[in-house]
C-alpha cells in the first residue's frame, strides 16, 4: 500500500495504491506521490513518466481528512494545501521529463 515505482522501458510509472480510499489523496500522500515523482524522474534512463492508480487512477482529494482539518486555523489549513497538495501539482509542472496521467476510461450502466 502506498506509492510505487515500476519501469517500462524508459518510462517510470508511478502508481498509487490507497484501495480504502480508492487512491484519495490526503497531504501525506500528497508527499509521497510528489517524492516518487522526483525520485522517478531523476534516473537518467527516464524519458517519461507515467502517473497511475492501481485499481483506479484516484477518487480526488480525502474529504474525510478536510472534515478532520475544519478546527484547524486558516493558516494552518493553508499550510497544508500549499505545502503538500499544490506542492504535488508544482512537482508534476516542474518534472524535467513529459509526465502524464493514467485514468482508465468512464463507465456507463
Amino acid at each position: 500500500m502506498g506509492v510505487s515505482i515500476e519501469r517500462e522501458g524508459a518510462a517510470a510509472i508511478v502508481v498509487m495504491d490507497y484501495p480504502a480510499k480508492r487512491n484519495a489523496i490526503n497531504p501525506d500522500s500528497a508527499k509521497e506521490i510528489a517524492a516518487a515523482l522526483n525520485e522517478a524522474a531523476a534516473a537518467s534512463d527516464v524519458c517519461g513518466v507515467v502517473l497511475t492508480g492501481a485499481g483506479t487512477f484516484s477518487s480526488g482529494g480525502d474529504l474525510r481528512g478536510a472534515v478532520d482539518r475544519q478546527t484547524m486555523s486558516p493558516e494552518e489549513r493553508r499550510v497544508i494545501v500549499y505545502g503538500a497538495y499544490q506542492g504535488l501539482i508544482r512537482t508534476i509542472v516542474n518534472l524535467p521529463v513529459p509526465t502524464m496521467a493514467a485514468v482508465e476510461p468512464a463507465t456507463t450502466n
